[in-house]
């Protein structure tokens, strides 16, 4: 059985600029080499590097480059990833 991450790592060797994500918001479109860039960022920035396998990060924002990066990082660490309605109210979702 493939990883979700090996999965995503035969899409981008297959194609690095093949376009994998659209952001209507921003009126972009996302090739995969950028989404990679992404993760890259995502690694650092969430410190899943040096942090232990099985570890749980929750992500709690509306979907977007930044989530799906979070994701795959995630992945790629070994990760498991708990999405979370950003819509929740605080008193409800953090107490």
């Amino acid at each position: 059985m493939s990883s979700i991450y090996a999965v995503w790592l035969e899409t981008l060797r297959a194609d690095p600029q093949r376009v994998v994500l659209i952001d209507t918001s921003k009126n972009l479109l996302i090739t995969a080499q950028q989404l990679q860039a992404a993760v890259e960022s995502a690694t650092d920035q969430w410190c899943l590097a040096n942090s232990s396998r099985g570890s749980c990060l929750v992500l709690r924002s509306q979907n977007s480059l930044s989530w799906l990066a979070a994701f795959l990082a995630a992945q790629r660490h070994q990760w498991t990833v708990l999405p979370v309605d950003p819509d929740i109210p605080d008193n409800i979702c953090c107490d």
